[in-house]
Protein backbone atom coordinates (compact mmCIF):
# COMPACT_ATOMS: atom_id res chain seq x y z
CA UNK A 1 0.00 0.00 0.00
CA UNK A 2 2.82 2.39 0.88
CA UNK A 3 5.44 3.12 -1.78
CA UNK A 4 9.09 3.80 -0.90
CA UNK A 5 10.16 7.47 -1.11
CA UNK A 6 12.14 8.70 -4.11
CA UNK A 7 14.35 11.00 -2.04
CA UNK A 8 16.35 10.02 1.04
CA UNK A 9 18.36 12.31 3.30
CA UNK A 10 20.88 10.66 5.61
CA UNK A 11 22.63 12.84 8.19
CA UNK A 12 24.08 12.56 11.68
CA UNK A 13 22.89 16.04 12.67
CA UNK A 14 19.18 15.98 13.49
CA UNK A 15 18.68 19.72 12.90
CA UNK A 16 20.34 19.50 9.49
CA UNK A 17 18.41 16.34 8.64
CA UNK A 18 14.99 17.88 9.17
CA UNK A 19 15.88 21.22 7.59
CA UNK A 20 17.19 19.58 4.42
CA UNK A 21 14.31 17.10 4.22
CA UNK A 22 11.79 19.93 4.67
CA UNK A 23 13.45 21.80 1.81
CA UNK A 24 13.27 18.74 -0.47
CA UNK A 25 9.65 18.03 0.43
CA UNK A 26 8.72 21.47 -0.90
CA UNK A 27 9.21 19.81 -4.32
CA UNK A 28 6.02 17.85 -3.64
CA UNK A 29 7.76 14.49 -3.29
CA UNK A 30 8.05 12.26 -0.25
CA UNK A 31 11.44 12.34 1.43
CA UNK A 32 12.71 9.80 3.95
CA UNK A 33 14.65 11.21 6.91
CA UNK A 34 17.34 8.83 8.12
CA UNK A 35 19.24 9.84 11.24
CA UNK A 36 22.65 8.23 10.99
CA UNK A 37 23.63 6.02 13.89
CA UNK A 38 26.96 4.26 13.72
CA UNK A 39 25.65 1.30 15.71
CA UNK A 40 22.45 0.73 13.71
CA UNK A 41 21.58 0.83 10.01
CA UNK A 42 18.29 2.08 8.62
CA UNK A 43 15.74 -0.22 7.00
CA UNK A 44 16.91 -0.90 3.39
CA UNK A 45 13.26 -0.72 2.27
CA UNK A 46 13.49 3.07 2.61
CA UNK A 47 16.08 3.06 -0.20
CA UNK A 48 14.25 0.65 -2.54
CA UNK A 49 13.08 3.33 -5.02
CA UNK A 50 15.53 6.11 -4.25
CA UNK A 51 16.24 8.55 -7.08
CA UNK A 52 18.10 11.17 -5.08
CA UNK A 53 20.25 10.16 -2.08
CA UNK A 54 21.58 13.06 0.01
CA UNK A 55 24.39 12.13 2.38
CA UNK A 56 26.86 14.03 4.52
CA UNK A 57 30.49 13.38 3.61
CA UNK A 58 31.59 13.15 7.24
CA UNK A 59 29.25 10.84 9.08
CA UNK A 60 31.64 9.96 11.90
CA UNK A 61 34.66 11.32 13.75
CA UNK A 62 34.25 14.88 12.57
CA UNK A 63 37.18 15.97 14.67
CA UNK A 64 39.56 13.88 12.57
CA UNK A 65 39.33 15.13 9.01
CA UNK A 66 42.85 14.43 7.79
CA UNK A 67 42.04 10.87 6.69
CA UNK A 68 38.93 11.02 4.54
CA UNK A 69 39.28 7.39 3.50
CA UNK A 70 37.53 6.49 6.74
CA UNK A 71 34.53 8.55 5.64
CA UNK A 72 34.68 7.13 2.11
CA UNK A 73 34.71 3.58 3.51
CA UNK A 74 31.60 4.29 5.60
CA UNK A 75 29.75 5.66 2.56
CA UNK A 76 30.76 2.56 0.60
CA UNK A 77 29.44 0.34 3.39
CA UNK A 78 26.12 2.18 3.43
CA UNK A 79 25.69 1.91 -0.35
CA UNK A 80 26.52 -1.79 -0.22
CA UNK A 81 23.93 -2.39 2.50
CA UNK A 82 21.16 -0.06 1.32
CA UNK A 83 21.11 0.06 -2.50
CA UNK A 84 19.01 -2.74 -3.96
CA UNK A 85 19.90 -4.79 -7.02
CA UNK A 86 16.26 -4.39 -8.07
CA UNK A 87 16.30 -0.62 -7.61
CA UNK A 88 16.70 2.00 -10.27
CA UNK A 89 18.91 4.92 -11.25
CA UNK A 90 19.80 7.40 -8.54
CA UNK A 91 21.93 10.48 -8.03
CA UNK A 92 24.24 10.61 -5.00
CA UNK A 93 24.49 14.14 -3.59
CA UNK A 94 27.26 14.67 -1.05
CA UNK A 95 27.09 17.61 1.36
CA UNK A 96 30.53 19.18 1.36
CA UNK A 97 32.18 22.55 0.77
CA UNK A 98 35.12 20.94 -1.02
CA UNK A 99 34.30 19.40 -4.42
CA UNK A 100 37.70 17.69 -4.54
CA UNK A 101 36.59 15.33 -1.79
CA UNK A 102 33.74 14.15 -4.03
CA UNK A 103 36.17 13.43 -6.87
CA UNK A 104 38.32 11.43 -4.45
CA UNK A 105 35.21 9.62 -3.16
CA UNK A 106 34.28 8.60 -6.69
CA UNK A 107 37.73 7.11 -7.23
CA UNK A 108 37.52 5.26 -3.91
CA UNK A 109 34.09 3.81 -4.73
CA UNK A 110 35.09 2.49 -8.15
CA UNK A 111 36.04 -0.92 -6.73
CA UNK A 112 32.57 -1.20 -5.15
CA UNK A 113 30.88 -0.24 -8.42
CA UNK A 114 32.82 -2.88 -10.34
CA UNK A 115 31.94 -5.53 -7.75
CA UNK A 116 28.28 -4.45 -7.42
CA UNK A 117 27.35 -2.51 -10.58
CA UNK A 118 23.84 -1.71 -9.35
CA UNK A 119 25.27 0.48 -6.57
CA UNK A 120 26.78 2.91 -9.11
CA UNK A 121 24.88 6.21 -9.12
CA UNK A 122 24.22 8.17 -12.29
CA UNK A 123 26.40 10.90 -10.82
CA UNK A 124 28.11 11.85 -7.55
CA UNK A 125 27.71 15.56 -7.02
CA UNK A 126 28.75 18.01 -4.30
CA UNK A 127 26.41 20.53 -2.72
CA UNK A 128 27.09 22.89 0.16
CA UNK A 129 24.69 22.80 3.09
CA UNK A 130 25.29 26.49 3.73
CA UNK A 131 23.57 27.33 0.45
CA UNK A 132 20.28 25.98 1.80
CA UNK A 133 20.34 26.05 5.61
CA UNK A 134 21.96 27.89 8.48
CA UNK A 135 24.18 25.12 9.87
CA UNK A 136 23.96 26.57 13.38
CA UNK A 137 20.20 26.87 13.68
CA UNK A 138 19.07 24.51 10.93
CA UNK A 139 16.79 27.19 9.49
CA UNK A 140 16.41 27.43 5.70
CA UNK A 141 18.28 30.22 3.91
CA UNK A 142 15.70 30.57 1.13
CA UNK A 143 17.63 29.13 -1.80
CA UNK A 144 15.49 26.76 -3.90
CA UNK A 145 16.87 23.25 -3.64
CA UNK A 146 14.23 22.06 -6.11
CA UNK A 147 15.94 23.84 -8.98
CA UNK A 148 19.24 22.19 -8.02
CA UNK A 149 17.71 18.69 -7.83
CA UNK A 150 16.00 19.09 -11.21
CA UNK A 151 19.28 20.25 -12.72
CA UNK A 152 21.14 17.29 -11.21
CA UNK A 153 18.70 14.75 -12.66
CA UNK A 154 18.80 16.51 -16.04
CA UNK A 155 22.55 15.94 -16.28
CA UNK A 156 21.72 12.52 -17.75
CA UNK A 157 18.80 13.13 -20.18
CA UNK A 158 18.05 9.42 -20.50
CA UNK A 159 17.73 8.92 -16.76
CA UNK A 160 15.71 12.12 -16.54
CA UNK A 161 13.27 10.76 -19.15
CA UNK A 162 13.05 7.41 -17.36
CA UNK A 163 12.24 9.13 -14.07
CA UNK A 164 9.65 11.20 -15.97
CA UNK A 165 8.06 7.96 -17.22
CA UNK A 166 7.93 6.66 -13.66
CA UNK A 167 6.27 9.90 -12.60
CA UNK A 168 3.78 9.64 -15.48
CA UNK A 169 2.78 6.13 -14.40
CA UNK A 170 2.33 7.20 -10.77
CA UNK A 171 0.24 10.18 -11.80
CA UNK A 172 -1.86 8.12 -14.22
CA UNK A 173 -2.56 5.48 -11.58
CA UNK A 174 -3.54 8.25 -9.16
CA UNK A 175 -6.00 9.60 -11.72
CA UNK A 176 -7.53 6.14 -12.26
CA UNK A 177 -7.96 5.80 -8.49
CA UNK A 178 -9.61 9.24 -8.33
CA UNK A 179 -11.93 8.36 -11.23
CA UNK A 180 -13.06 5.19 -9.48
CA UNK A 181 -13.51 6.98 -6.19
CA UNK A 182 -15.85 9.49 -7.83
CA UNK A 183 -17.72 6.72 -9.64
CA UNK A 184 -18.14 4.74 -6.42
CA UNK A 185 -20.28 7.52 -4.96
CA UNK A 186 -23.18 6.29 -7.09
CA UNK A 187 -23.28 3.05 -5.07
CA UNK A 188 -24.96 4.35 -1.96
CA UNK A 189 -25.71 1.20 0.04
CA UNK A 190 -23.96 1.90 3.37
CA UNK A 191 -23.85 -1.80 4.26
CA UNK A 192 -21.22 -2.50 1.63
CA UNK A 193 -17.94 -0.87 0.68
CA UNK A 194 -18.85 1.28 -2.30
CA UNK A 195 -15.41 0.94 -3.85
CA UNK A 196 -15.36 -2.83 -3.36
CA UNK A 197 -18.77 -3.14 -5.03
CA UNK A 198 -17.56 -1.05 -7.95
CA UNK A 199 -14.39 -3.13 -8.33
CA UNK A 200 -16.46 -6.31 -8.23
CA UNK A 201 -18.71 -4.96 -11.00
CA UNK A 202 -15.78 -3.95 -13.18
CA UNK A 203 -13.92 -7.22 -12.65
CA UNK A 204 -17.04 -9.26 -13.39
CA UNK A 205 -17.66 -7.43 -16.64
CA UNK A 206 -14.00 -7.89 -17.59
CA UNK A 207 -13.73 -11.65 -17.14
CA UNK A 208 -17.22 -12.99 -16.47
CA UNK A 209 -19.06 -14.23 -13.40
CA UNK A 210 -17.70 -17.77 -13.65
CA UNK A 211 -14.06 -16.69 -13.86
CA UNK A 212 -13.77 -13.92 -11.30
CA UNK A 213 -13.27 -16.17 -8.26
CA UNK A 214 -10.25 -17.83 -9.84
CA UNK A 215 -8.10 -14.71 -9.41
CA UNK A 216 -9.68 -11.48 -8.14
CA UNK A 217 -6.44 -9.52 -8.54
CA UNK A 218 -5.97 -10.49 -12.17
CA UNK A 219 -9.62 -9.73 -12.88
CA UNK A 220 -9.33 -6.20 -11.44
CA UNK A 221 -6.12 -5.61 -13.41
CA UNK A 222 -7.87 -6.71 -16.59
CA UNK A 223 -10.47 -4.00 -15.99
CA UNK A 224 -8.17 -1.20 -14.82
CA UNK A 225 -5.05 -1.51 -16.99
CA UNK A 226 -6.84 -0.11 -20.09
CA UNK A 227 -7.86 2.92 -18.02
CA UNK A 228 -4.26 3.38 -16.89
CA UNK A 229 -3.06 3.14 -20.49
CA UNK A 230 -5.57 5.78 -21.56
CA UNK A 231 -4.41 8.22 -18.88
CA UNK A 232 -0.78 7.65 -19.87
CA UNK A 233 -1.58 8.45 -23.49
CA UNK A 234 -3.70 11.50 -22.58
CA UNK A 235 -1.92 13.74 -20.03
CA UNK A 236 -3.79 16.43 -18.17
CA UNK A 237 -4.57 19.65 -20.10
CA UNK A 238 -1.78 22.17 -19.77
CA UNK A 239 0.78 19.51 -18.87
CA UNK A 240 3.53 18.80 -21.40
CA UNK A 241 5.49 15.73 -20.28
CA UNK A 242 7.19 15.37 -23.66
CA UNK A 243 10.04 17.80 -22.96
CA UNK A 244 12.12 15.19 -21.10
CA UNK A 245 11.64 12.68 -23.92
CA UNK A 246 12.46 15.21 -26.61
CA UNK A 247 15.66 16.21 -24.83
CA UNK A 248 16.72 12.60 -24.28
CA UNK A 249 15.95 11.14 -27.71
CA UNK A 250 16.59 14.03 -30.09
CA UNK A 251 20.27 14.04 -29.18
CA UNK A 252 20.66 10.36 -30.05
CA UNK A 253 21.92 9.59 -33.56
CA UNK A 254 19.49 8.45 -36.26
CA UNK A 255 21.92 5.65 -37.11
CA UNK A 256 22.49 3.83 -33.84
CA UNK A 257 25.70 1.87 -33.20
CA UNK A 258 25.52 -1.82 -34.04
CA UNK A 259 24.85 -4.18 -31.15
CA UNK A 260 27.21 -7.03 -30.35
CA UNK A 261 25.83 -10.46 -29.51
CA UNK A 262 26.10 -9.95 -25.75
CA UNK A 263 24.16 -6.69 -25.92
CA UNK A 264 21.48 -8.36 -28.06
CA UNK A 265 21.17 -11.20 -25.52
CA UNK A 266 20.85 -8.85 -22.57
CA UNK A 267 18.27 -6.64 -24.31
CA UNK A 268 16.16 -9.62 -25.36
CA UNK A 269 16.37 -11.12 -21.87
CA UNK A 270 15.20 -7.87 -20.29
CA UNK A 271 12.12 -7.94 -22.53
CA UNK A 272 11.35 -11.65 -22.65
CA UNK A 273 12.91 -13.51 -19.71
CA UNK A 274 12.51 -13.55 -15.93
CA UNK A 275 15.39 -14.89 -13.84
CA UNK A 276 14.38 -16.28 -10.44
CA UNK A 277 15.97 -14.45 -7.51
CA UNK A 278 15.70 -14.63 -3.74
CA UNK A 279 13.13 -11.82 -3.98
CA UNK A 280 11.23 -13.16 -7.00
CA UNK A 281 10.33 -16.83 -7.11
CA UNK A 282 9.03 -18.37 -10.33
CA UNK A 283 6.48 -21.07 -9.57
CA UNK A 284 6.56 -24.29 -11.64
CA UNK A 285 2.93 -23.88 -12.70
CA UNK A 286 3.30 -20.20 -13.67
CA UNK A 287 2.37 -19.46 -17.26
CA UNK A 288 5.59 -19.50 -19.26
CA UNK A 289 7.76 -21.12 -16.57
CA UNK A 290 10.73 -23.05 -17.98
CA UNK A 291 11.81 -26.09 -16.01
CA UNK A 292 14.15 -29.02 -16.36
CA UNK A 293 12.77 -32.29 -17.68
CA UNK A 294 11.41 -34.59 -14.99
CA UNK A 295 12.16 -38.31 -14.87
CA UNK A 296 8.56 -39.20 -15.78
CA UNK A 297 9.02 -38.13 -19.42
CA UNK A 298 8.95 -41.14 -21.72
CA UNK A 299 10.35 -40.43 -25.17
CA UNK A 300 8.48 -43.46 -26.51
CA UNK A 301 5.27 -41.46 -26.04
CA UNK A 302 6.57 -39.24 -28.86
CA UNK A 303 7.68 -42.14 -31.05
CA UNK A 304 11.35 -41.60 -30.17
CA UNK A 305 13.99 -43.73 -28.51
CA UNK A 306 15.62 -41.17 -26.22
CA UNK A 307 16.82 -37.58 -25.97
CA UNK A 308 19.63 -38.14 -28.47
CA UNK A 309 17.03 -39.36 -30.95
CA UNK A 310 15.08 -36.12 -30.42
CA UNK A 311 18.18 -33.98 -30.97
CA UNK A 312 19.16 -35.83 -34.14
CA UNK A 313 15.74 -36.18 -35.75
CA UNK A 314 13.93 -33.08 -34.53
CA UNK A 315 16.32 -30.30 -33.56
CA UNK A 316 18.98 -30.94 -36.22
CA UNK A 317 16.36 -31.31 -38.95
CA UNK A 318 14.82 -27.93 -38.11
CA UNK A 319 17.75 -25.64 -37.24
CA UNK A 320 20.49 -24.98 -39.75
CA UNK A 321 24.02 -25.97 -38.83
CA UNK A 322 23.22 -27.95 -35.67
CA UNK A 323 24.54 -31.43 -34.95
CA UNK A 324 24.80 -33.94 -32.14
CA UNK A 325 27.80 -31.96 -30.82
CA UNK A 326 25.84 -28.69 -30.49
CA UNK A 327 25.55 -27.65 -26.84
CA UNK A 328 21.91 -27.96 -25.81
CA UNK A 329 19.67 -28.60 -22.82
CA UNK A 330 16.23 -30.13 -23.24
CA UNK A 331 13.64 -28.45 -20.99
CA UNK A 332 9.88 -27.87 -20.91
CA UNK A 333 7.74 -24.72 -20.98
CA UNK A 334 4.38 -24.32 -19.29
CA UNK A 335 2.05 -23.20 -22.09
CA UNK A 336 -1.72 -23.36 -22.44
CA UNK A 337 -4.61 -20.96 -22.82
CA UNK A 338 -3.91 -17.25 -23.06
CA UNK A 339 -6.47 -16.64 -20.31
CA UNK A 340 -5.42 -16.58 -16.66
CA UNK A 341 -8.71 -18.16 -15.67
CA UNK A 342 -8.47 -21.07 -18.09
CA UNK A 343 -4.99 -21.73 -16.73
CA UNK A 344 -6.35 -22.12 -13.21
CA UNK A 345 -8.93 -24.69 -14.25
CA UNK A 346 -8.41 -28.16 -12.81
CA UNK A 347 -7.13 -30.86 -15.11
CA UNK A 348 -4.10 -31.41 -17.32
CA UNK A 349 -1.49 -28.67 -17.74
CA UNK A 350 0.24 -28.54 -21.14
CA UNK A 351 4.05 -28.46 -21.27
CA UNK A 352 5.94 -27.91 -24.53
CA UNK A 353 9.18 -29.82 -24.84
CA UNK A 354 11.84 -27.26 -25.69
CA UNK A 355 15.59 -27.02 -26.24
CA UNK A 356 17.94 -24.35 -24.95
CA UNK A 357 20.45 -24.10 -27.80
CA UNK A 358 23.69 -22.34 -26.90
CA UNK A 359 24.31 -19.20 -28.91
CA UNK A 360 26.59 -19.32 -31.92
CA UNK A 361 30.11 -17.97 -31.49
CA UNK A 362 30.14 -16.04 -34.79
CA UNK A 363 27.76 -13.24 -33.70
CA UNK A 364 24.92 -14.78 -35.75
CA UNK A 365 21.69 -16.46 -34.68
CA UNK A 366 20.41 -19.98 -35.22
CA UNK A 367 17.90 -20.08 -38.08
CA UNK A 368 15.19 -22.54 -39.05
CA UNK A 369 15.15 -24.30 -42.39
CA UNK A 370 12.71 -22.64 -44.84
CA UNK A 371 10.11 -25.41 -44.63
CA UNK A 372 10.29 -25.88 -40.88
CA UNK A 373 7.09 -25.59 -38.83
CA UNK A 374 9.06 -25.21 -35.60
CA UNK A 375 9.56 -22.06 -33.50
CA UNK A 376 12.78 -20.46 -32.27
CA UNK A 377 13.20 -17.50 -29.94
CA UNK A 378 15.58 -14.55 -30.20
CA UNK A 379 18.95 -14.95 -28.50
CA UNK A 380 18.66 -14.27 -24.76
CA UNK A 381 20.93 -14.20 -21.74
CA UNK A 382 19.11 -16.46 -19.29
CA UNK A 383 21.93 -16.67 -16.74
CA UNK A 384 25.45 -15.40 -16.23
CA UNK A 385 27.59 -16.33 -19.24
CA UNK A 386 24.71 -18.30 -20.78
CA UNK A 387 23.26 -17.00 -24.03
CA UNK A 388 20.73 -19.30 -25.68
CA UNK A 389 17.87 -19.54 -28.12
CA UNK A 390 14.78 -21.58 -27.26
CA UNK A 391 13.64 -24.12 -29.84
CA UNK A 392 10.18 -25.73 -29.82
CA UNK A 393 8.64 -28.19 -32.24
CA UNK A 394 4.85 -27.66 -31.82
CA UNK A 395 4.19 -31.39 -32.13
CA UNK A 396 5.92 -32.17 -28.83
CA UNK A 397 3.51 -31.14 -26.09
CA UNK A 398 2.80 -33.26 -23.00
CA UNK A 399 0.40 -32.78 -20.08
CA UNK A 400 0.85 -33.06 -16.33
CA UNK A 401 -1.32 -32.42 -13.28
CA UNK A 402 -0.85 -29.35 -11.08
CA UNK A 403 0.48 -31.49 -8.22
CA UNK A 404 3.15 -33.01 -10.44
CA UNK A 405 4.28 -29.57 -11.59
CA UNK A 406 5.21 -28.50 -8.08
CA UNK A 407 8.16 -30.89 -8.08
CA UNK A 408 9.79 -29.38 -11.17
CA UNK A 409 13.12 -27.54 -11.08
CA UNK A 410 12.46 -24.07 -12.52
CA UNK A 411 15.09 -22.22 -14.57
CA UNK A 412 13.10 -19.06 -15.28
CA UNK A 413 10.04 -17.75 -17.04
CA UNK A 414 9.30 -16.56 -20.57
CA UNK A 415 7.47 -13.23 -20.42
CA UNK A 416 4.01 -12.87 -21.91
CA UNK A 417 4.85 -11.20 -25.24
CA UNK A 418 7.26 -13.92 -26.39
CA UNK A 419 5.15 -16.63 -24.78
CA UNK A 420 2.09 -15.50 -26.74
CA UNK A 421 4.06 -15.93 -29.96
CA UNK A 422 5.00 -19.46 -28.92
CA UNK A 423 1.43 -20.34 -27.88
CA UNK A 424 0.12 -18.98 -31.18
CA UNK A 425 2.68 -21.09 -33.08
CA UNK A 426 1.59 -24.25 -31.25
CA UNK A 427 -2.09 -23.44 -31.82
CA UNK A 428 -1.57 -22.66 -35.49
CA UNK A 429 0.23 -25.95 -36.04
CA UNK A 430 -2.73 -27.87 -34.64
CA UNK A 431 -5.40 -25.89 -36.49
CA UNK A 432 -4.70 -25.23 -40.16
CA UNK A 433 -8.12 -24.79 -41.69
CA UNK A 434 -8.42 -25.58 -45.37
CA UNK A 435 -10.49 -27.54 -47.85
CA UNK A 436 -9.95 -29.08 -51.23
CA UNK A 437 -11.55 -26.78 -53.79
CA UNK A 438 -11.62 -26.41 -57.54
CA UNK A 439 -11.97 -23.13 -59.39
CA UNK A 440 -12.53 -22.33 -63.04
CA UNK A 441 -9.39 -20.99 -64.69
Amino acid sequence: MFTPPRFVVLDDNEKHLHALADAIQTLGSACARVLYRIEEDADPKLFASVRGLFMDLQLQDRAFTSDYKKHYAEIARILRAMISENGGPYVLIIWTDNAQHVDDLGTYLETLFIELPYTRPVAILPLSKTDYIDVSSGLPTGRNIGIEVAALLAKDPGVNALVQWETDVLEASSRVTADLSRLARFFADPKESRVAVLLRRLATEAVGTKNIRSDYRAAVHTALVPLLQDHLQAPLPGVDPSAAWDTALEQTPDLLPKLNSKQVSELNASLHWIRPTKDYEVLPDAWGSVSKLDSSLNWADFGLVDQDDYIANVLCKNIKGTSQSTKVEVVQIRVGAACDYAQKATGPVPLAVAVLVDARTDNKVHELFPNSTAWVSPMMSIAKERDVQIFVDPRFVRVRGHAQLRELNVLGRVREQLLMELVASIAQHGARPGIVRFTQK
